[in-house]
């Protein structure tokens, strides 16, 4: 903005000003600010080479379990009209499979939740129905 008023100014005939001298920052009587830490290349090598294995999972076979297409309407309750649930039974083929999935509880604590159907092939997801989502 002032550099547009100067831009005026100097159109309608005024001299321009002169810039004005930059002024070395004040210091408080903390005095100047500390240097930044010096980078160190190995750091994040040796943490994550001291950094705990991570644990097994319990819950694990709990919240993945395959379902055969009854177990798979039972779960979603989906009468015969439910237009995804048709869906995925027309993109099913042979040697596809249906699983239920559903979150780890901390993801449900941190409301990021979900629970439903997936249809994998080949070992991945090619569609899937929430029917549970925080």
């Amino acid at each position: 903005m002032i550099g547009l008023l100067r831009r005026l100014r100097w159109a309608a005939g005024a001299a321009p000003a002169a810039p004005q001298p930059r002024r070395e920052p004040v210091l408080d009587w903390y005095g100047p600010a500390p240097a930044p830490p010096a980078r160190d290349a190995g750091a994040l090598r040796r943490a994550l080479a001291t950094a705990p294995a991570p644990r097994p999972d319990p819950d694990r076979e709990a919240r993945r379990r395959r379902l055969t297409i009854e177990e798979a309407e039972a779960e979603l309750g989906a009468p015969a009209g439910n237009e995804r649930w048709r869906d995925m039974r027309a993109a099913m083929r042979p040697g596809d499979a249906l699983w239920a999935f559903c979150s780890p509880m901390a993801e449900w604590r941190a409301l990021a939740g979900r629970k439903g159907v997936a249809l994998v092939r080949d070992g991945r997801t090619v569609m899937e129905i929430i029917t549970m989502l925080n």
